[in-house]
């Protein structure tokens, strides 16, 4: 989940820590943690692209859950299972207004 996330970059410093991260984290802690800078930062839109393929599906929740409670906008596009559960494959959202895009078939 996304305070496992937080404990984990303790663990290495902090997140100002500079590493080579592929390195040293797998990659769905690189994810975790990556969604955890977008909270931190609260830009004001963020696009996602494959931003949990390596998560599972309860984290995967938890992360897109924890985004959509802030003011940040953003696109998120995937073949993950849970944007395909809802008819989804492109998904945008903003705190503004929601849109749905059509699945795309490929």
């Amino acid at each position: 989940m996304l305070s496992d996330a937080a404990d984990l970059a303790d663990t290495v410093g902090g997140l100002d820590t500079e590493l080579e991260w592929s390195h040293v984290l797998s990659l769905g802690e690189q994810q975790r943690l990556a969604f955890l800078r977008l909270l931190l930062h609260e830009p004001a839109l963020a696009f996602l692209d494959e931003a949990t393929g390596a998560l599972d599906s309860a984290t995967e929740a938890s992360c897109y859950k924890a985004l959509q409670k802030h003011s940040t906008s953003f696109v998120s596009v995937g073949k993950s299972p849970a944007l395909n559960s809802k008819a989804r494959h492109d998904f945008v959202h903003s705190p503004l207004a929601a849109l749905v895009l059509n699945t795309v078939n490929a």
